[in-house]
Protein backbone atom coordinates (compact mmCIF):
# COMPACT_ATOMS: atom_id res chain seq x y z
CA UNK A 1 0.00 0.00 0.00
CA UNK A 2 1.31 3.31 -1.08
CA UNK A 3 0.20 5.10 2.32
CA UNK A 4 1.46 2.34 4.39
CA UNK A 5 5.30 4.55 5.35
CA UNK A 6 3.34 7.32 6.10
CA UNK A 7 0.29 5.29 8.66
CA UNK A 8 3.33 3.15 10.29
CA UNK A 9 5.57 7.12 11.05
CA UNK A 10 2.49 8.54 12.32
CA UNK A 11 1.74 6.03 14.61
CA UNK A 12 5.21 5.75 15.89
CA UNK A 13 4.89 9.56 16.29
CA UNK A 14 1.95 9.14 18.52
CA UNK A 15 3.02 6.01 20.55
CA UNK A 16 6.41 7.82 20.94
CA UNK A 17 5.08 11.09 22.27
CA UNK A 18 2.55 9.18 24.89
CA UNK A 19 -0.24 10.87 22.45
CA UNK A 20 -2.16 6.78 22.21
CA UNK A 21 -1.58 5.86 25.89
CA UNK A 22 -3.11 9.51 26.89
CA UNK A 23 -5.85 8.66 24.21
CA UNK A 24 -6.45 5.48 25.65
CA UNK A 25 -6.90 6.39 29.22
CA UNK A 26 -9.44 9.08 28.22
CA UNK A 27 -11.52 6.65 26.09
CA UNK A 28 -11.30 3.26 28.06
CA UNK A 29 -10.39 3.85 31.28
CA UNK A 30 -11.71 6.98 32.36
CA UNK A 31 -14.46 7.25 29.74
CA UNK A 32 -16.26 3.72 30.42
CA UNK A 33 -17.61 5.74 33.84
CA UNK A 34 -20.01 7.81 31.65
CA UNK A 35 -21.14 4.73 30.23
CA UNK A 36 -25.14 3.96 29.96
CA UNK A 37 -24.99 0.73 27.97
CA UNK A 38 -26.47 -1.13 30.86
CA UNK A 39 -29.22 1.17 31.61
CA UNK A 40 -32.50 0.28 29.38
CA UNK A 41 -34.26 3.09 27.45
CA UNK A 42 -38.27 2.61 28.61
CA UNK A 43 -38.97 4.46 24.84
CA UNK A 44 -37.26 1.45 23.23
CA UNK A 45 -38.94 -2.29 23.28
CA UNK A 46 -38.75 -5.35 21.85
CA UNK A 47 -39.69 -6.13 18.41
CA UNK A 48 -42.67 -7.94 18.10
CA UNK A 49 -44.25 -8.77 14.47
CA UNK A 50 -45.95 -5.41 14.30
CA UNK A 51 -42.48 -4.32 14.11
CA UNK A 52 -40.93 -6.50 11.39
CA UNK A 53 -44.30 -8.14 9.72
CA UNK A 54 -43.97 -5.94 6.55
CA UNK A 55 -40.32 -7.27 6.09
CA UNK A 56 -41.60 -10.80 6.08
CA UNK A 57 -43.95 -9.52 3.30
CA UNK A 58 -42.07 -8.17 1.32
CA UNK A 59 -39.50 -11.04 1.54
CA UNK A 60 -42.87 -13.39 0.55
CA UNK A 61 -44.40 -11.09 -2.07
CA UNK A 62 -40.91 -10.90 -3.76
CA UNK A 63 -40.79 -14.67 -3.76
CA UNK A 64 -44.07 -15.29 -5.30
CA UNK A 65 -43.20 -13.29 -8.40
CA UNK A 66 -40.16 -14.80 -8.44
CA UNK A 67 -41.29 -18.14 -8.91
CA UNK A 68 -44.29 -16.84 -10.87
CA UNK A 69 -41.40 -15.25 -13.42
CA UNK A 70 -39.80 -18.87 -13.29
CA UNK A 71 -43.20 -20.62 -14.36
CA UNK A 72 -43.79 -18.34 -17.04
CA UNK A 73 -40.40 -18.33 -18.45
CA UNK A 74 -40.46 -22.34 -18.10
CA UNK A 75 -43.80 -22.63 -19.94
CA UNK A 76 -42.51 -19.93 -22.67
CA UNK A 77 -39.62 -22.65 -23.48
CA UNK A 78 -41.15 -25.72 -23.10
CA UNK A 79 -43.66 -24.45 -26.09
CA UNK A 80 -40.86 -22.88 -27.91
CA UNK A 81 -39.31 -26.67 -28.00
CA UNK A 82 -42.83 -28.37 -28.83
CA UNK A 83 -43.25 -25.54 -31.84
CA UNK A 84 -39.48 -25.86 -32.72
CA UNK A 85 -39.87 -30.08 -32.85
CA UNK A 86 -43.04 -29.75 -35.30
Amino acid sequence: SPYRTQFNEAILYLQEHGILRKLKEEWWLKGSKNCTANQVDPSSGELTMDNVGGVFLVLFLGNFVGLAFALVEWVWHMRKIAVDEK
